[in-house]
């Protein structure tokens, strides 16, 4: 028997643990403030996908969870009706992802939405007589698909024009906003639809785009628009309540029922700034009135919830509207219906949301401000250093305050009748389900997940470090230590870099690293500067500048651990994903102290890769201030690939061949520039999985890479002596 007191007789971390680890994710509050439904998902290893379903436990801990669905698809996005009685939630046991709606006493789910392409969000109205969705609906293409198809004898599908696949898995990508992504499948589905294929899924026909943005990682080329439907909660034919070239997202009941709120960009010129409106469009019996912009065209908005009064929002949003994504801390903002602008965290230069990486957990949930009960106070999520950690602002103004802290990555909450329940992670705890009181105190867990996996494993806890730049810059890293360290003796080291560039490590818990510890490396992964969390200034110190100040600082990092007697120099490797792994490519290219390197997803090439990514050529326009024709020298200078006559550390490439946001040529330059000189390189390409293969690939490709990075380790850096 495995004495979980003491850590000597636990086991270390295994590659395929990853299949016993539960995720448990997006925790929605009852209406009575009694009862919490969330989505747990668990990795099947025989049939290589995803699985969830929902459950539900007692807010006040008084009580076990529960599974109340029990299918064997992905049943997710769990939304209470008005009356508590019922759940909707949106599940791909059809094929499709669909709206289904269960009794919260038991019994049989009902479907209650057969659209053409699935459903990506949805909100019951106040009075629980409609629930409000987005779907995405027919191009032009696919219409003239279908008639020809019809004319032949083909039949029209249910749902008629509406159309979504869905292939997200309630967005966890590290470079995008979580907060208007659909709850959708994982690119990875198996091919088990019931749903009847359209006739343009059929065959092969020529795509035409004259928009800029075309593509989306996980999702593929950008054919269609998603829109606002409506659908009586108690069945019938959803109604399309918008049209136009222009997509909807964050869809929001006002309190009253009288209106529909959404988030939109409808200028012709959409793509090239990152603009979000407000719209609002009055509801009576189901029938839509004429829809109104409220704000002023001149915010990027990141979350949105309706003030309890239906008089106006409380959003997450900035000015810097022509910032790609991230790189700008998002603030707690008030807008009327007539468009007045009110920040309320300004002093606060910490960006609301959850953006701290992890490669095991399922979803951060949806982004946007919560109310107390009395309707006086906004609670929302912030990245504070390499912690994500719950705040509090008066509504009409004053001190932003505290609420639940620690240090952790809160994913998602919500608020109780007597406190908050919130999803977090640490370093060494996978995930599971939290309450506290309003004040933070008197926290206990709700859900014990992985209690059994965790039982028996050897974790790893970080040790906290913090570094002192000449300038007098502070940064902050952490070391995980191997099982069984020993003072005195000095180990192998990888330093793990994270992408972004403009998210965060942290109190957030990863898999990878816990692997390398188990194998004999001590794990170094810290915040440079151009991490979130750690003011606007800081994060704004890499622009212009990447390969510069972000690798001194860590380089910096390096240097005191090997000061503090940990580490030995001569076994030291370095690896990272996306801008992590543009920056391991950078690294053996400016220095030979490091005998291995993985650079996974990475940018080897800014000036191509400007344009082949699905939004790159926005974000490097940001960072470099200019395009690639016009800054030309500059994008050269700071693209790895120029430096491959000075690489000889032996490296490894890891990247998915359907990977739209870096795509798979950028590590086809880099592997082929390499060979020509007869370095030691290794390319690693998996079939799929796009630029979040670590995260929600397929869970055979998840194992598989890290194989091939602990192997390269071990056989370069003789770790595991």
């Amino acid at each position: 028997m495995i004495d979980n007191e003491n850590p000597q007789q636990k086991r270390k971390v295994e590659i395929e643990d990853l299949y016993r680890f539960r995720l448990v994710s997006d925790p929605q509050v009852s209406p009575d403030g009694r009862t919490v439904a969330y989505v747990q998902t668990r990795l099947r290893k025989k049939k290589n996908d995803y699985a969830a379903n929902i459950w539900l436990v007692p807010a006040d801990g008084s009580g076990e969870p529960y599974k109340l669905t029990n299918s064997a698809k992905r049943d997710m996005f769990p939304r209470w009706s008005p009356g508590g009685d019922e759940l909707a939630f949106i599940s791909t046991r059809s094929g499709k992802s669909q709206i289904w709606i269960i009794r919260v006493g038991g019994g049989e789910a009902r479907q209650l939405t057969r659209i053409k392409r699935g459903v990506g969000e949805l909100e019951w109205s106040p009075d629980g007589q409609w629930i409000a969705f987005t779907s995405e609906v027919d191009n032009e293409l696919d219409k003239k698909i279908a008639e020809e198809a019809k004319a032949k004898g083909g039949k029209q599908a249910d749902g008629g024009s509406s159309d979504s696949e869905n292939r997200e898995p309630g967005a966890t990508g590290e470079e995008g906003f979580v907060a208007m992504q659909p709850p959708a499948d994982w690119a990875e589905d198996d091919d088990e639809d019931e749903d009847e294929k359209e006739p343009e899924d059929k065959g092969e026909h020529a795509k035409v785009f004259t928009r800029l943005h075309i593509k989306s990682d996980g999702q593929g080329l950008d054919e269609r628009r998603s829109h606002l439907f409506i659908v009586p909660a108690k069945g019938g034919k959803p109604r399309q309540l918008t049209e136009g070239d222009f997509d909807v997202q964050a869809l929001r009941w006002s309190p009253d029922g009288k209106h529909l709120a959404f988030v939109s960009n409808q200028d012709p010129e959409a793509d090239y700034h990152n603009i979000q409106d407000i719209f609002v469009m009055p509801i009576d019996d189901g029938e839509a009135g004429e829809m109104r912009r409220v704000t002023g065209h001149d915010h990027a908005i990141g979350g949105i919830s309706w003030l309890p009064t239906s008089d106006g929002f409380a959003i997450f949003a900035h000015r810097r509207i022509n910032e790609a994504a991230l790189a700008t801390t998002m603030r707690v903002w008030t807008v009327s219906l007539e468009g007045d602008v009110r920040v309320l965290t300004d002093g606060f230069d910490r960006p609301a949301g959850s953006w701290v990486n992890s490669d095991l957990r399922s979803s951060t949930g949806p982004l946007r401000p919560l109310f107390s009960a009395d309707g006086v106070i906004i609670y929302f999520s912030a990245t504070n250093g390499g912690a994500v950690q719950i705040f509090s602002v008066p509504l009409q103004g004053g001190e932003v305050k505290d609420v639940v802290m620690g240090e952790r990555q809160i994913l998602s909450f919500g608020v109780a009748a007597d406190g908050l329940v919130f999803s977090a992670t640490t370093a060494t705890h996978p995930n599971d389900i939290y309450r506290a009181d309003f004040d933070g105190g008197n926290e206990r867990a709700l859900t014990d997940v992985n209690r059994d996996v965790l039982g028996e494993l050897a974790v790893s806890e970080p040790r906290e470090l913090w570094v002192e730049r000449p300038d007098g810059t502070r940064l902050q890293g952490w070391m995980l230590l191997p099982p069984g360290y020993e003072e005195g003796k000095r180990y192998p080291m990888v330093l793990e870099i994270h992408g972004g560039p403009h998210t965060a490590y942290g109190g957030a818990y990863m898999h990878e690293f816990q692997l390398l510890a188990a194998r004999g490396n001590i794990v170094l992964y810290t915040n440079p500067r151009g991490s979130l969390g750690y003011g606007q200034e800081f994060a704004d110190a890499i622009l212009n500048d990447w390969g510069g100040v972000d690798y001194d600082d860590l380089m910096a990092f390096v240097d005191y651990v090997i000061e503090q007697g940990f580490v030995d120099e001569n076994r030291m490797g370095v690896a990272g994903g996306s801008y992590g792994g543009y920056m391991s490519a950078w690294i053996i290219g400016h220095t030979q102290r490091f005998k291995a390197a993985v650079a996974s997803r990475l940018v080897s090439n800014l000036y191509s890769a400007w344009g082949n990514g699905d939004f790159t050529w926005m974000l490097w326009s940001w960072e470099f201030e200019g395009t690639p024709q016009q800054r030309t020298a500059l994008y050269l200078e700071r693209s790895p690939v120029t430096y491959v006559e000075q690489m000889h550390t032996p490296l490894l490439l890891t990247h998915a061949a359907d990977d739209l946001r870096t795509n798979v040529e950028q590590a086809d330059q880099m592997y082929t520039a390499l060979k020509v000189l007869k370095r030691n390189v290794k390319m690693v390409r998996f079939p799929s999985g796009g630029h979040d293969i670590s995260r929600t690939g397929k869970p055979s490709l998840r194992v598989q890479r890290l194989e091939h990075i602990l192997d390269w380790f071990d056989q370069h850096m003789n770790a595991g002596e």
